[in-house]
């Protein structure tokens, strides 16, 4: 019994210290953390556009790694990866547009956004206009057709009440499922094109305000994302695993451009 005793007592010993231990650390950790440190980093990461694959993109890895590296790290490097990446045509933004009866355009959208009223100014020089990555470039024509969220439920809904997409562009709000999965659902009913928006009511609430003077985002803002659906996470062509070069990549062929 005393045996049992002393290993219980050991026991509880050995826990209280490492409980001590971890809240020494955590006290150490919120000592070390300052505001004004946090801020000027964030400065510098936001301070223009890096999209993946592009110069500005490696500029700021190298100055994250070199920061480490000033801070304590004993190593840091950057690994290259073979990743198949989407961009929008420099010459041929995206858009939308409205049609009257006669075939007339009446409304096109924006090739962007405009700058803001900010101090300091921001730099948009290299901000890539509006597109959907990864997504088929084309001219697509057709009606209209809301489908919500463009949700499973959203779709049962209009089949319910006799309202196909097929042959139509469906138009869907932001949220509530990802970008991928609405294009997969307005695809397999027969769609032939897809919209899909912030709706202010999602974006600014009842009571918020827009950035400059608030944390959301302004009417002119648009969303950049992609719109892949897959059965696996990552890298398109080497989907669930990394795309280092050592993994076989998928080979999609393109109707008149032969292998990719």
């Amino acid at each position: 019994m005393a045996t049992g005793r002393q290993l219980a007592l050991v026991t509880l010993c050995h826990l209280l210290c490492g409980l001590l231990a971890q809240q020494d650390w955590a006290a150490q950790l919120r000592g070390e953390m300052d505001p004004a440190r946090i801020e000027d980093f964030l400065r510098i990461l936001t301070d223009k556009p890096h999209l993946a694959g592009t110069q500005d993109g490696h500029d700021l890895a190298d100055y994250v790694r070199r920061t480490w590296l000033e801070q304590g790290l004993d190593s840091a490097h950057i690994a290259p990866y073979d990743v198949l990446l989407s961009y929008p045509h420099p010459d041929r933004p995206s858009y939308v547009a409205l049609l009257d009866e006669s075939g007339n355009e009446i409304f096109r959208s924006s090739p962007g956004e405009p700058p803001l009223d900010v101090d300091p100014p921001a730099n948009i020089s290299s901000v890539v206009p509006p597109f959907a990555a990864y997504s088929p470039s084309g001219v697509v024509e057709g009606t209209l057709v809301y489908v919500n969220y463009g949700r499973s439920i959203d779709f049962d809904t209009l089949d319910g009440k006799g309202i196909s997409v097929e042959g139509k562009i469906a138009i869907a709000r932001y949220g509530r499922t990802p970008r991928g999965r609405k294009l997969r659902r307005a695809q397999d009913r027969g769609a032939i094109g897809l919209i899909v928006y912030s709706d202010p009511k999602e974006v600014l609430g009842r009571r918020g305000t827009p950035y400059p003077d608030g944390w959301y985002a302004p009417g002119t803002a648009v969303q950049r994302g992609h719109f892949l659906y897959g059965t696996g996470e990552g890298e398109p062509l080497t989907p669930g695993y990394p795309a280092t070069g050592t993994c076989t990549q998928l080979v999609q062929t393109v109707p008149g451009r032969g292998n990719r």
